[in-house]
């Protein structure tokens, strides 16, 4: 039985992914949930200041050295910290009150039901980033562009298991290691601190557990390196400074007009047209034209498999 997962949009979305035949993914600093930056983070960077207090178990130097690096990188907040990780949210939900309500336009929305086992292998493409804001692809060993796998997962929920993503993160720093040189073992800590990130946003408070999510997962800057990155290596020493001159390798980042912060950033990760199954009509939806004007935009976008659905729920806006 195929695996179906469900991302609540408005239409206006609808309209650009069917056109672009692209997922899109958020920064996920501009999600609607704004616990969500500093539920793990903070956990995390308590756990380390904490652990860099007792007494030494062998690890005090990595604690310390990675806490250093979170300095360097302003990352204590991951708002001021300039590497990001964009995301796509998906649910298991096909036609939920609650998601209508959060974010399916109350009502007047559609939620996207696709294939999971067909969005569980999109890819990134990555881009040199010149001074002049020009992107230009990054070609692999055969010359072709480069490209990063976004890993799908389901989302856990709840201290318990903020706790244990915790323990892992921890493990993950004691990993890094240490050399005869703090240079090197700073240069080592800053570099890898960007590979934390992506598991930040897999565990959300207990109170959005009846979501049931999952995510896609995507970092900004390949391998971490950031224009903060270059300034804190740059500061480590001279023979550091070479690490500063490396192109810039990012992905394609648009931006689209929201509220407060004037902008959100996204990306688009590439789709391919049999992954959008179904599209399902929110329940404030009741004009009898609407179903046959979204079979027709998808027919003119090429969907032709993709089914039109009315929302079974009683919910008005």
């Amino acid at each position: 039985m195929r695996r179906m997962l469900f991302q609540y949009t408005d239409t206006q979305a609808l309209a650009g992914i069917v056109e672009s035949c692209a997922i899109r993914a958020t920064d996920f600093r501009y999600l609607n949930d704004s616990l969500e930056l500093s539920y793990v983070w903070d956990a995390l960077v308590s756990r380390l200041y904490a652990l860099s207090k007792e007494p030494d178990d062998g690890h005090r130097h990595a604690y310390n050295t990675m806490l250093d690096a979170i300095r360097r990188l302003h990352a204590e907040d991951l708002r001021n910290y300039d590497q990001s990780i964009f995301v796509a949210c998906f649910t298991e939900l096909k036609d939920a009150v609650s998601q209508w309500s959060r974010y399916g336009a109350n009502g007047q929305g559609v939620a996207l039901g696709f294939d999971a086992d067909k969005i569980v292998g999109l890819r990134a493409e990555y881009h040199h980033h010149h001074p002049d804001g020009k992107l230009s692809p990054v070609l692999d060993q055969n010359q072709m562009p480069l490209t990063w796998p976004c890993s799908l997962q389901p989302v856990e929920y709840g201290d318990s298991a903020r706790d244990v993503l915790v323990t892992s993160l921890v493990e993950m720093v004691r990993a890094i290691g240490a050399t005869d040189d703090p240079a090197t073992d700073a240069f080592n800590y800053i570099h890898q601190l960007g590979g934390l990130l992506p598991h930040v946003p897999l565990v959300k408070h207990e109170a959005f557990e009846d979501e049931r999510e999952h995510r896609i997962t995507a970092s900004e800057h390949f391998g971490g390196m950031t224009p903060l990155h270059r300034h804190a290596v740059g500061s480590l020493g001279a023979s550091f400074r070479p690490f500063t001159n490396m192109p810039m390798t990012t992905l394609d980042v648009k931006f689209r007009p929201s509220g407060a912060t004037l902008f959100t950033p996204y990306i688009e990760l590439a789709l391919p047209r049999d992954a959008l199954v179904t599209v399902v009509l929110g329940p404030s939806v009741t004009d009898p034209l609407a179903p046959a004007t979204v079979r027709r935009l998808l027919r003119r976008r090429g969907y032709l498999e993709t089914d039109v659905e009315l929302s079974k729920l009683p919910y008005q806006s």
